[in-house]
């Protein structure tokens, strides 16, 4: 099996934006005039690596809090089907973990944010490395991931990865 087959990365979407109701910006909602704020925006980029790299980290538990049962990957390792659900995710990472794999360097180049109520979208490029029984592979691509704030919490509902 390749190893982008092992590898499901944060990918998209199917979801219901109705799902999260705009609230009236509190203290622990984001800000409904449809921008972040600086504050709002740090928070949000940091758990978006988090993901990231807890799914590299084969970080079963910190995925379960993040990735809801309801999720819906699309895309990058995937497998023929091209779509995932979060047992699937919980079990690529896993196995990328058990073989060993390990991300040694993430960035990404590229981010834009549209936010709706408690829903913000990142469009993204991805650039990471990842090493297995020492060898490096670098994989780039695009992303396009769901995130929503959900009582004073973001969590991370889809995504769609594309390798380029």
């Amino acid at each position: 099996m390749k190893l982008h087959y092992l590898i499901l990365a944060p990918l998209i979407v199917v979801f219901c934006f109705a799902s999260a109701p705009a609230q009236k910006s509190s203290a622990s909602s984001v800000s409904s005039k449809g921008e972040l704020s600086a504050a709002e925006r740090e928070e949000l980029l940091k758990f978006r690596e988090s993901v990231w790299r807890d799914f590299f980290a084969g970080n079963k538990t910190a995925l379960e809090k993040a990735l809801p049962e309801n999720f819906i990957g699309i895309g990058w390792g995937a497998g023929e089907e091209r779509t995932s659900g979060r047992p699937d995710v919980l079990a690529n990472a896993e196995g990328f973990k058990k073989a060993g794999g390990k991300l040694t360097r993430l960035a990404f180049p590229e981010t834009k944010i549209q936010t709706y109520g408690n829903v913000s979208v990142i469009y993204t490029t991805y650039d990471l490395d990842l090493e297995t029984n020492g060898k490096t592979e670098t994989h780039k691509g695009h992303g396009t991931e769901i995130f929503v704030r959900e009582n004073g919490k973001w969590i991370h509902p889809g995504w769609h990865l594309d390798n380029y």
